[in-house]
């Protein structure tokens, strides 16, 4: 079902341009990466889940930091709704390698992208809960992660409590969920892999869910664990280059 209404709302986008036909009152999550060439290549992606009602974004909830947001301050939202929601009139619209793309060109240097990479609608009350969607986003991943059936892997880590030591972090070979050796990335050099600090996947799963309630959390999007969590506390993590074996 939610293949079909992601694929539904594609061919009418690109087809038929009947945009407002197939968003209506109700929740969406949106997942977007916006691009503007004049200040960044890449700004990051974007996540919301929003709630529409009478063709207004009535509230969002910043998936990342699980926070509620006003929808003003969710970066690009605007743009993307407008097209969405049928107020198409300033934007090009267009279809590059499969994706959604917004285009609205502000000056001959300076132009900005979306690329919408996935929106579904989703059952909801009006009042949006964002702990219960960080919560079930965590879960979910975390059984995906678990369905990949990856017990041997190199990952390399980068641990705010490590900066001082590893300045550029850490490569673990972790085999049967248990790390056998550790690397320096900075000389590549072997190190003592049994630091309290060195993490697992399961160790990030962890970490991330102890502080669901205030951390800002990333996921992979082939293996899905976690790729960044930055708590309340300061500590950031950034997990990367996960290698099966």
């Amino acid at each position: 079902m939610k293949k079909f209404i992601f694929i539904l709302l594609s061919i009418t986008l690109y087809i038929t341009n009947s945009y407002a036909a197939y968003i209506k009152n109700g929740a969406y999550t949106v997942k977007y990466r916006y691009i503007n060439n004049a200040t960044s290549p890449i700004n990051g992606n974007k996540r919301y889940k929003i709630l529409i009602k009478d063709k207004i974004v009535r509230e969002v909830v910043d998936l990342k930091r699980g926070i509620l947001i006003a929808p003003q301050n969710a970066f690009g939202l605007y743009k993307v709704m407008q097209v969405l929601l049928g107020n198409k009139d300033k934007f090009k619209v267009s279809n590059i390698n499969g994706n959604l793309v917004i285009k609205t060109d502000k000056a001959k240097y300076c132009s900005t992208f979306i690329y919408i990479d996935k929106i579904k609608r989703v059952p909801s009350s009006y009042t949006l809960n964002p702990i219960t969607e960080r919560k079930k986003e965590l879960r979910t991943n975390y059984t995906k992660w678990l369905r990949k059936g990856v017990n041997n892997y190199i990952i390399r880590i980068q641990d705010s409590r490590l900066s001082n030591i590893y300045k550029e972090g850490v490569e673990l070979t972790i085999k049967n969920g248990k790390i056998i050796s550790a690397k320096d990335v900075r000389n590549y050099t072997n190190i003592d892999p049994n630091n309290k600090y060195f993490l697992t996947v399961p160790k990030l799963f962890g970490i991330a869910k102890w502080g669901i309630k205030d951390a800002i959390i990333d996921y992979d999007s082939n293996y899905y664990y976690p790729t960044y969590i930055k708590l309340k506390n300061g500590i950031s993590i950034y997990a990367y280059y996960l290698k099966p074996l």
